[in-house]
């Protein structure tokens, strides 16, 4: 059957694609004491940054959330104007990868690229990050090889459709979604390898993951190609009960605009490191560079977390 070969692929597939973290961990720069080394960057730098004149940003948040980010990295670097746009899935895994292959990436940075940093890695599409001043202040585990960093941590579980699920009906467990009454009912989107299976493989262990999975499959569960976004509302649409994996702001972006949604926590709780990265023909490097250094910053961080609610 089609959902028993797509199991068995989304399991094959298990592979470092995230750098993750146990729910204890946090993600976090230097102290307070080192913003200042931290954002010191070369002369160069700044007159080149200065000449470009702007950056682009692909990434997950929306735009009001951060625009508190963008005024106070403009405090920093009243000359660099930042073009942000919030990205879909199918945006940042495809399209951009898509013109950075062709030597023309649409965007200078990128978040969000979880379950498709591979692909980067293998189009060799990404730039070094190492000779950023703030890269030094970060542990190898926060670090993947030389051009992806974490600045951020998300929980993934599911969302559920209001009106179609009772909060008393909701899974203790993975394995309650087994049950037959969710026959059909619960969708995976194309995110679910790198976000969501990966940590459970070294949670649960390979074993009880890949029948899980199994269990799934018997289960007529959905293994759609949307990404998270799209499923989010494909769930408040009703199109099914269960969607999986969602981050918190997946579901309650669309719920402020009153759509059926909600997040429910499942444990274990998958933890999934939001990683930055800067593509290597940028069209504006040296604005990129001082971008992503800034929010590498212990100053950078902390607005980060007040205007974003991130980890």
């Amino acid at each position: 059957m089609k959902t028993n070969k797509m199991a068995a692929i989304l399991v094959a597939v298990i592979a470092p694609l995230l750098l993750l973290t146990s729910a204890e961990r946090t993600v976090a720069a230097a102290g307070a004491e080192g913003v200042d080394a931290e954002l010191a960057v070369p002369k160069d730098w700044l007159e080149k940054a200065r000449a470009e004149g702007k950056v682009s940003v692909y990434s997950t948040d929306t735009v009001r959330e951060h625009a508190e980010v963008l005024k106070a990295f403009n405090q920093r670097y009243p000359f660099v104007k930042v073009d942000y746009t919030l990205a879909s899935t199918e945006v940042r895994y495809q399209k951009l990868l898509f013109t950075a292959r062709q030597g023309a990436p649409i965007a200078d940075i990128v978040t969000g690229i979880g379950g498709a940093l591979k692909n980067y890695l293998d189009a060799q599409a990404l730039a070094e990050l190492t000779d950023l001043p703030a890269w030094r202040t970060y542990s190898g585990d926060l670090k993947y090889g030389t051009t992806s960093i974490a600045f951020r941590k998300r929980y993934y579980s599911l969302g559920y459709n209001t009106n179609l699920v009772s909060k008393k009906d909701l899974p203790k467990t993975w394995e309650d979604l087994l049950d037959p009454k969710w026959s059909g009912q619960v969708a995976f989107n194309s995110i679910t390898a790198g976000v969501w299976l990966n940590p459970l493989w070294n949670s649960l262990g390979a074993e009880r993951t890949t029948k899980l999975m199994a269990g799934f499959a018997r289960n007529k569960a959905q293994f759609r190609t949307e990404g998270a976004d799209a499923a989010v509302v494909l769930l408040a649409a009703g199109e099914f009960k269960i969607a999986i994996p969602l981050s918190e702001y997946n579901v309650y972006g669309v719920a402020k605009q009153g759509g059926p949604v909600d997040f429910f926590a499942v444990e274990p709780l998958p933890v999934g490191l939001g990683n930055i990265q800067i593509l290597k023909k940028a069209a504006h490097p040296f604005a990129a560079k001082l971008y992503v250094n800034w929010i590498l910053s212990y100053e950078g961080q902390e607005i980060y977390v007040q205007a974003t609610g991130a980890n």
